[in-house]
């Protein structure tokens, strides 16, 4: 008794000369991302003891201002259903539990009881200092800050979603949703191996005429590079694609050209007066580094006139 008392009068000692707001131990950490032409997501998950911390970091991928709200994210999972992420009251409520203070009283006496004050302590100034306040992001520009959820018991992994952004023109944006494990606590989270192929959530798209052509989904791989696109004619003919998906390209922000692979690509090459169709074109490879490009279509048919539709695509 007397060794494990000078242990903890050893512990409390450091911790009470630690700045007020040094970091908690925050465990192993499990990662997850997200991207879309609007907003990528990369989040680290902690231990969720005493507190399941997520800690995001976002960049505008958009070309206007973006504002981010609190109130955006949520996690999902059968376990918890959705969840909001808490408010700085609710986590400072879970952080400040008294059955922490009675429970280290209990065990270890006096001692017991400072020490679980100091960690109380350290870790409401560590939420007070990273919770999410939500950020007006510019283009191009990064935020960060923490989403804390309870500690929910046996939950191993959840869905990270951001819904409700809109353009600053108004424009809304679909949901962007990413995979996340939760580590354990002593337990051992291994990174993610890099994916084969990075996905986009896309929301580009470009007219000509009576036809429209919007890209959905990009798929940027050592191989290829893949959109998923929907083509609309709103015209009173039919639209023929034919010349025009062999003669599809792709240009990088550095002016390289890349070419279509008509094998890959899977896209019906007319479209009926009024109708729509979707389908995949798949070009060669970009460089990983790529984050603007040129999606273009020439000659589509109409009757006699000719169009081109070329989307401008982030990434």
């Amino acid at each position: 008794m007397r060794a494990t008392a000078a242990v903890l009068a050893l512990i409390l000692v450091l911790l009470a000369a630690a700045p007020a707001v040094a970091q908690p131990a925050l465990g192993p950490t499990g990662r997850c991302e997200a991207f879309s032409d609007f907003l990528s997501v990369a989040a680290a998950v902690h231990a969720p003891v005493p507190i399941l911390e997520v800690e995001v970091t976002l960049q505008n991928n958009s070309p206007g201002k973006l504002r981010v709200e609190t109130g955006m994210f949520a996690l999902h999972s059968r376990q918890t259903g959705r969840v909001s992420p808490l408010t700085l009251d609710e986590a400072k409520a879970i952080l400040n539990d008294p059955a922490q203070l009675f429970a280290g009283l209990v065990l270890f006496g006096l001692l017991g009881l400072w020490a679980n004050q100091e960690s109380q302590r350290r870790w409401t100034a560590h939420a007070e200092a990273n919770i999410f306040k939500g950020a007006d992001l510019l283009p191009d520009a990064a935020g960060k800050g923490s989403l804390f959820f309870r500690p929910y018991l046996n939950l191993t992994e959840f869905t990270l979603s951001v819904e409700g952004l809109t353009g600053e023109t108004g424009q809304p944006f679909p949901a962007l949703t990413t995979t996340c494990s939760v580590p354990t606590l002593g337990g051992r989270v291994a990174s993610p191996p890099p994916a084969a192929v990075r996905a986009y959530v896309m929301t580009a798209r470009a007219t000509s005429g009576p036809l429209t052509m919007s890209v959905e989904r990009a798929e940027l791989g050592k191989d290829e590079t893949a959109f998923a696109v929907t083509i609309e004619n709103a015209g009173d003919s039919e639209a023929n694609l034919f010349n025009a998906i062999a003669d599809a390209t792709l240009t990088d922000n550095a002016g390289k050209t890349y070419f279509v692979r008509t094998l890959r690509t899977n896209l019906v090459d007319r479209i009926g007066a009024g109708g729509n169709v979707k389908g995949r074109l798949v070009f060669e490879p970009l460089p990983p580094s790529t984050r603007r490009a040129t999606l273009t279509m020439p000659g589509i048919r109409i009757g006699d006139a000719a169009h081109e539709i070329s989307v401008q695509l982030r990434f």
